[in-house]
């Protein structure tokens, strides 16, 4: 869980990338950097954290962890997609911020 949050690899970590990203050119490479280390960091550590309660093999804990850093992807790229066709009412959070901080967004990069 400490790595998972706190490393140069982490959440935290992930989430100063995505606070720099603010207002600058980015890539696809640092936006998935930004996205796996913020919130695929916490969702792997999750999936991993429940695969080794269950005593999992190697190649199971291996295949859980490919799953959980493509589902932490998929999550953010979902709450991009969110932040810009919904409303404030729905998200339960301030519509539009993303575009509004100038952040690292699938939406910014792709269109």
């Amino acid at each position: 869980l400490a790595k998972a949050a706190g490393t140069p690899l982490g959440m935290v970590a992930g989430q100063q990338f995505d606070l720099d990203g603010e207002r600058c050119d980015f890539s696809i490479e640092k936006l998935e950097q930004i996205h796996r280390n913020k919130t695929g960091a916490m969702i792997c550590f999750s999936a991993r954290a429940g695969a080794i309660i269950g005593e999992v093999g190697r190649e199971e804990l291996a295949a859980i962890s490919n799953f959980a850093e493509h589902l932490g992807l998929l999550f953010q790229i979902t709450d991009d997609l969110l932040d810009i066709t919904q409303t404030t009412e729905i998200l339960g959070k301030t519509a539009g911020k993303d575009l509004t901080a100038k952040k690292a967004t699938y939406p910014a990069l792709y269109g």
